[in-house]
């Protein structure tokens, strides 16, 4: 016998309710903690009586965990939640749920939402739901409906919501496109910011990454202030040694767009004091070369000697950044070639020769 530990005796007010999700979560997770013939006997409760919301939330989220499992495991994914958007579409439940946009089965979801935006075109949780979903199918559609939940109610959430949707419409357009769309989300961060209300942790992530989205476009005097903006932050998702390590590289990328090499190198130096940092991204032969063209040469070789004790510290299993990281034959030779770019950096500089071979792209 299987049976939902506490029996929450989910009804609709609980659905809808927000002190009430612990409750609808516990039957969520239980589900997708099912195994398939356990699964049976909450389909044979539909079966019995289609008004049985627990069966329901224990199936969605039995069937959230195995959508990917076939196409009839997406189906029955698909109409559930399809039940759901008809009769719940407020739930949080919707808004936690997956949606696969390779999957064709999704996409007759999309009809459901409009629909809905229609009949309940001023509810914002019903628009933040639609916009959750389209962001994933047609994020022009999913702009329309961010918008129109900012006319409705407008908060530091919608316009957070519409930042990470212009940072992530941005990453597959062209530049011409991409900058506007970057410009896009700066001036939705900044609305956001002036409503108040956002988590230390979403403001230091997407400041983050708006930095780097203008870095991508040439907007240096974009990037420069965010990240003159998170050195002035305390650390949180990141400890504050980390994150001034972050935003004193971010700082020093966009001075080199710049052309100003010697405030990017005081810049750098202060990034590289503190080795003991989770890394923030990988080595950067662009940022390298636009150093050597300002002619900082001292400081592009303290930048690849970083990188060259952080690499030699994965290898020797001192420290662990895997997850950025190529695998270990490929650090292995990238050490041998970046130290071979240092001795003759080195060598110039001892007898005053010209230095000027960058390193490759793919270095």
């Amino acid at each position: 016998m299987v049976d939902v530990k506490g029996d929450p005796n989910i009804d609709k007010k609980s659905l809808l309710d927000s002190d009430l999700q612990p409750a609808v979560m516990q039957c969520f997770r239980f589900g997708s903690k099912l195994r398939a013939n356990q699964a049976k006997r909450f389909e044979q409760r539909l079966d019995d009586n289609s008004s049985d919301l627990e069966a329901r939330v224990v199936l969605l989220g039995f069937y959230r965990r195995n959508y990917s499992k076939g196409r009839q495991n997406s189906q029955r994914y698909v109409n559930m939640l399809g039940w759901f958007i008809d009769n719940f579409p407020t739930s949080f439940l919707l808004e936690i749920s997956e949606y696969n946009q390779y999957d064709s089965n999704f996409r007759s979801l999309q009809r459901k939402w409009l629909k809905q935006t229609r009949i309940h075109s001023k509810d914002v949780n019903v628009l933040k739901n639609a916009a959750h979903f389209c962001s994933h199918f047609n994020p022009r559609r999913s702009e329309k409906i961010w918008l129109r939940a900012v006319e409705v109610g407008d908060n530091a959430e919608w316009r957070y919501q519409l930042t990470r949707l212009y940072l992530h419409m941005a990453r597959s357009r062209k530049s011409s496109q991409r900058m506007i769309l970057v410009m896009k989300a700066v001036s939705q961060w900044a609305a956001a910011l002036d409503q108040r209300g956002l988590t230390p942790q979403v403001i230091e992530e997407t400041t983050i990454c708006l930095a780097e989205a203008c870095l991508d476009c040439q907007l240096s005097d974009r990037a420069k202030d965010f990240a003159l903006t998170l050195l002035r932050r305390k650390g949180w998702i990141r400890d504050t040694s980390s994150l001034k390590h972050v935003a004193h590289l971010l700082a020093a990328r966009a001075l080199v767009l710049d052309g100003q090499g010697k405030k990017a190198s005081k810049h750098l130096s202060k990034m590289v004091s503190n080795p003991n940092v989770r890394l923030h991204e990988d080595i950067n032969p662009t940022f390298v070369n636009g150093l050597l063209e300002l002619g900082e040469i001292d400081a592009a070789v303290m930048y690849i000697e970083f990188y060259i004790s952080i690499y030699q510290a994965v290898l020797s299993g001192v420290a662990q950044y895997s997850c950025m990281l190529p695998g270990r034959r490929v650090l292995q030779a990238r050490c041998k070639a970046l130290s071979e770019w240092l001795d003759e950096a080195r060598y110039c500089k001892r007898h005053r020769t010209p230095f000027d071979r960058f390193i490759p792209i793919r270095a």
